[in-house]
Formats: C-alpha cells, sequence, structure tokens
C-alpha cells in the first residue's frame, strides 16, 4: 500500500530496531531505534536517496529519502481499542526543498515557461470514487426519450420539489 501525505514539522519518527547484541547486564532489548526529529537536522543521519534537479518555475530542487522510518505509537484515540502489541508502520519520509517560490498567478514571470508545452495530468479524466456509504447522485445530460420518440415527463406525484402526503 502507498500512502502520501504531509507531516507537521514538529514531528519525531523513529529509527528500525539495531541489531540485538548481547549484554552481560541482560534486560529488555529495545523496540525502537534512535529519533529523527523533524526540526532538528543533527538527528536525520544520512539519506539513503537524494536528487536534484533544475525546474524554471522553483529554480533548483532537491529531494532527499529516509528509508524505514516509524512513528511511535500509543494507545491514544484510534489505537486506544488495539489488542495485543502496538504494530511498527515503517515508511519513507521525502524532504523536498526549492530554491524559489513560484511567481505570482497574475501572469508575472510566467514567460520562463511558457515555451514548454503544459502537460495535462491523465487523473483529471478518471471518475472519482464515492465515499463508501454516500449516495451518488447523477444528473442526465440530456432529457430521457420514449421508445416512442416523444419526451418522458414525470407522472404528477414524482415531481422534482414534491414530497408525498398523508392524507388520513
Amino acid at each position: 500500500m502507498q500512502i502520501l501525505g504531509r507531516l507537521r514539522s514538529d514531528r519525531v519518527m523513529r529509527r528500525p530496531t539495531p541489531p540485538r547484541v548481547y549484554d552481560p547486564k541482560g534486560g529488555r532489548p529495545p523496540e525502537h531505534g534512535g529519533e529523527f526529529v523533524f526540526g532538528d537536522p543533527a538527528t536525520w543521519g544520512t539519506e539513503q536517496a537524494v536528487t536534484t534537479t533544475d525546474t524554471c518555475l522553483y529554480g533548483k530542487a532537491t529531494a532527499q529519502a529516509w528509508d524505514r522510518l516509524h512513528p511511535r505509537l500509543t494507545r491514544r484515540a484510534a489505537w486506544l481499542g488495539h489488542v495485543g502489541l502496538l504494530p511498527i508502520i515503517e515508511g519513507t519520509v521525502i524532504r523536498l526543498v526549492v530554491e524559489k517560490l513560484p511567481p505570482p498567478a497574475s501572469g508575472e514571470g510566467s514567460e520562463t515557461c511558457a515555451r514548454k508545452p503544459a502537460l495535462r495530468p491523465v487523473h483529471r479524466n478518471l471518475p472519482v470514487p464515492a465515499p463508501v456509504g454516500h449516495r451518488v447522485r447523477r444528473t442526465a445530460a440530456r432529457p430521457p426519450v420514449l421508445a416512442t420518440g416523444e419526451a418522458f415527463s414525470r407522472p404528477a406525484h414524482h415531481k422534482v420539489g414534491t414530497k408525498p402526503r398523508r392524507t388520513g
């Protein structure tokens, strides 16, 4: 499963559990590795992947990735009723840094990218799935026509905006 989201800058993630080493004092092995504090670059360490590219709107864009990080879950909110050990849900944290923000939408400075053909995202033509439990309302593109060729008209008691009334 792949999920993409934004995380707050004050979050703290954990690294994978370090390999178990014999300790003559005994004790329980750690469940989590060291901390990865979003607001403290000293805790980040070296990234697993780095890529840099030049863009016309953002200047130089750099993406850094750290793999196998996970939040330390506690028995609050969604995990309150969970039975057993809490799972370790690992993922990849990607940090994107750009040199500059794009110009305002007023059109100033947009001529630098005007020569390149604009690509239309494919996902805009795909149907949006309705959430489970919601009614989907579809509107007809043209009025329905009967097999005889005449236009369909609703019966009087099925008119839009009228409710059946009890009379008795």
